[in-house]
């Protein structure tokens, strides 16, 4: 790939962690009020979006994996 494919898969996995950083705010957000303030709701919300959360991790963990080994296969060449 070249140096521009491999700019925009970096700036893409850039917005994906902003964006898993958001997601997780407002579930820690929600269990505080689950918690404090008793509402089932948030803590349902809470366990739906932990299950997102791990998925997400999971996806960005792999992309990083990959634009590494590009950039190290880039770099040995």
């Amino acid at each position: 790939g070249s140096a521009a494919q491999f700019e925009q898969r970096l700036v893409s996995l850039r917005g994906d962690l902003a964006e898993q950083g958001r997601r997780v705010q407002r579930v820690i957000e929600a269990a505080i009020d689950a918690v404090f303030d008793k509402f089932p709701d948030k803590a349902r919300f809470v366990i739906d979006e932990d299950t997102e959360i791990d998925r997400v991790d999971v996806a960005i963990e792999k992309e990083s994996v990959r634009l590494l080994a590009d950039a190290l296969r880039e770099h040995a060449a």
